[in-house]
């Protein structure tokens, strides 16, 4: 509770600052985080909001870039799931069908799989982080907090912007635009678009070829149609691809580093062994990696404004989503030799393949009077994920019994949920809130787990015996239903002007979970939070400095994670989604902004976090008993008490200046320099520091050029300025005994080209 003792004196030494006379005042940030247009500052939810502008001279482009603009957000990559943590909660599996602890909405619609959220980071109005639990007012899986996107919309007016932007060692170029046409009185209409083509920053050294290059494009179309001022309705659809070696594993490290006869790394075992460079593969016989991504979606927004004081609203979304990711689990050229004791056959290629389709329908009747206002909600979700994933000699070109583990299987989703969220104003210095959340959700799985000969199923544990290909039922199966009730409550003081503080009680719900393809088909329970928070939000200096604080305690309980673990048998390792382990943490966030002057600006903020398993066992498949004990399974379990969650630094903090040089002419220069710091961190629940990162900062800067006019502009920037090689993920392989990760981009520069017009 220390961060909450500390959080206070914080608040009352911010009421106490003296008023003085700066010489600017700080622009009004409007989000949309509690379901309604406020202030920044009005909201009594712990978010932090980035403009599209923001986004765009700070280079922010994916969520990786986005954690070193925020600090309350970490962001891990493996196999291609994005692992976004906050308050040490996030995404633990590397499976498909698993549902995040936090929640990514691109216009108040779900992004339900992690895999899709690398797309609609272009022409943004903003970004909101909505920190902690948010299940009355987002509803289904969200118990570590939300990542808002929000379009930007079509203008009642032509105008719009070109950009191109070109440079760094690996020759990125970046195209991207928006355009708004008016068609007529009451149809308004957007197009834009972004299209990234980058060179790798490594390469396959058997074949020469480059690796983690990006070729990606992204189109967005919108109608907005305004027939009367009673309705509005707009209809946003957005297509994105990618096709490039993106988001490889790299070697790090052998699982077991003594090298054991039959532990040896496979990579150690070929005859070029791994790669020279830390950004490099060796993919064995010249066989290049995969990295396909396709999604697209359609979204209708609709308001009837039936009263003055009441309007109907409705969010309608359609997503599907396909992803392939092709690897050699080695990263060596293992081709020619053959696994210990699996002659003629290796595990080195891995053929990882998701389609999804999902539909939502989202309905809120919003009430907004004197001194109350009030949501009401009605919410329903449809899913259905297929997810294949083999392990195997060449599980893209032979048949599926010719892989040597299978991991696939479907997933069917639905859920629906009732939500309400009202707050009362008692006088001009109290409100009062009350919310809560019923939820329902049914899922319905068939696992199609198995092991090619010449092992049998039947030697695995939990492993079903060979079943017929009937129509009937050919592989395991397996249904859970879930309800919960999740409630809120908190209120809000003003004690003078500019100052607001808040105090909110909340539960948050997370589905019960399985994982596609895992050897064990039955459901886990659902994960449970409970959080306090308390909360600053203050306009200082005569609006001249805002200061946000946030103090936070939770309790998880039920918490669903993945466990992988060694066993005597092929494939000699079994992993299985289990209710783990309960957890607690407390923590104080910071979020500073002062327009010093009229040309100088300065942002800080800071995370602070204090956040362990109370309880949590499980083995480690890197444990060193591994290779000396004949059946690992007998390996007492590892009490982690006490340990880290994995994304989760303790300390965690940026900096930024920005520096305004008005020219004679009427053009200026903008100077930027900006720092963030991440403490150490690991990757799994182990703390072991194999699979983990030591502390690093990052340093970027920039300078850019407005024309008079406004028309033109030119930014050259410089990111990651020292050229820090630093692990963004780790995960150890079982198949190929082999610690791998993915690294930071590293050093990039460039030039920004803007021209923008009305």
């Amino acid at each position: 509770m220390k961060h909450l003792t500390l959080a206070i004196i914080v608040l009352c030494m911010a009421v106490a600052v003296p008023h003085t006379s700066p010489a600017a005042e700080l622009d009004e940030v409007i989000v949309t985080a509690a379901k309604r247009e406020q202030s920044l500052q009005d909201v009594h939810i712990a978010v932090t909001a980035v403009s599209g502008d923001e986004l765009v001279s700070n280079q922010i482009a994916s969520m990786e870039d986005l954690q070193f603009l925020m600090p309350n957000i970490t962001f891990g990559n493996d196999f291609n799931f994005a692992k976004l943590y906050i308050r040490g909660l996030g995404f633990n599996s590397s499976f498909h069908g698993v549902d995040p602890s936090v929640a990514m909405h691109v216009d108040g619609a779900v992004v339900a799989q992690v895999s899709g959220q690398f797309a609609s980071l272009f022409d943004l109005d903003r970004i909101e982080v909505l920190r902690g639990p948010q299940s009355t007012l987002y509803g289904r899986n969200n118990t570590g907090g939300t990542v808002n996107l929000i379009t930007r919309a079509p203008a009642d007016k032509r105008e719009g912007y070109l950009r191109v932007t070109a440079g760094g060692d690996e020759l990125n170029l970046i195209g991207e635009g928006g355009f708004s046409v008016p068609l007529s009185e009451t149809v308004l209409s957007r197009f834009s678009f972004r299209i990234q083509d980058r060179d790798g920053y490594g390469i396959n050294e058997s074949s020469g070829r480059e690796i983690d290059n990006a070729k990606q494009q992204a189109y967005r179309g919108q109608l907005h149609f305004l027939p009367n001022d009673v309705f509005d309705l707009r209809l946003i659809g957005e297509f994105y691809e990618e096709d490039d070696q993106c988001c490889l594993t790299k070697f790090l490290a052998p699982s077991f580093p003594d090298n054991p006869p039959g532990f040896t790394a496979l990579g150690l075992l070929s005859p070029g062994g791994i790669a020279s460079g830390p950004r490099n593969i060796r993919a064995g016989d010249g066989w290049e990696p995969i990295n396909l991504k396709e999604t697209w979606y359609v979204t209708a927004l609709a308001n009837w404004r039936l009263t003055d004081r009441l309007t109907l609203r409705s969010i309608t979304n359609y997503r599907e989503l396909e992803t392939i990711l092709g690897h050699d689990f080695t990263m060596s050229d293992f081709e020619h030799v053959p696994l210990p004791l699996v002659p003629g056959q290796t595990s080195a290629i891995h053929d990882l393949e998701l389609r999804q389709e999902q539909w939502s329908e989202e309905l809120q009747l919003v009430y907004d009077a004197e001194n109350w206002r009030g949501i009401f909600g009605l919410y329903y979700l449809d899913e259905k994920v297929r997810g294949d994933n083999k392990i195997g000699h060449d599980p893209f070109n032979t048949p599926d019994r010719l892989a040597r583990v299978m991991l696939d299987g479907d997933l069917d989703v639905e859920a629906w949920a009732l939500f309400a969220n009202v707050t009362y104003d008692i006088n001009d210095e109290f409100s009062i809130r009350v919310a809560g959340r019923f939820s329902s959700e049914e899922r319905d799985l068939v696992n199609e787990f198995r092991v090619a000969p010449p092992f049998a199923e039947t030697n695995l544990p939990n492993a079903a015996p060979p079943s017929p290909n009937s129509e009937e039922n050919p592989f395991d199966f397996a249904s859970g239903s879930w309800d919960d009730f999740s409630p809120e409550i908190g209120f809000d003081w003003r004690p003078v002007e500019g100052i607001l503080t808040y105090f909110t009680y909340s539960q948050g719900f997370k589905s019960g979970n399985a994982e596609i393809g895992a050897n064990n088909p039955s459901f886990v329970e659902p994960e449970e939070i409970e959080n306090f928070e308390l909360g600053l939000k203050s306009n200082l200096l005569d609006n001249s400095m805002q200061l946000n604080l946030a103090a936070f305690y939770y309790e998880l309980e039920n918490g669903q994670f993945n466990k992988t673990v060694p066993i005597p048998v092929p494939p000699f390792f079994v992993t299985s989604l289990e209710n783990a382990a309960t957890q607690e943490g407390q923590g104080l966030e910071v979020d500073l902004v002062w327009q010093a002057t009229d040309a100088l600006t300065i942002n800080a903020a800071a995370t602070f976090l204090d956040s362990e398993f109370t309880e949590f066992f499980s083995l480690n498949p890197i444990d060193p008993l591994v290779p000396v004990t004949p059946d690992p399974t007998t390996i007492p379990e590892r009490d982690l008490s006490g340990n880290e969650p994995r994304n989760s630094p303790e300390l965690q903090f940026n900096l930024g200046v920005n520096y305004l040089h008005e020219l004679v002419s009427g053009a200026a220069l903008t100077w930027r320099a900006d720092m963030a710091h991440k403490g150490e961190q690991f990757y799994n629940e182990f703390n072991d520091p194999r699979v983990g990162s030591d502390d690093y900062t990052i340093w970027n800067a920039g300078v850019g050029y407005d024309s008079a006019n406004g028309n033109w502009s030119v930014d050259a920037w410089i990111k990651n300025i020292s050229d820090e090689l630093v692990v963004a993920g780790a995960f150890p392989i079982s198949t190929s005994r082999t610690i791998s990760g993915t690294w930071l981009p590293p050093r990039r520069w460039g030039v920004t080209v803007t021209y923008a017009f009305e």
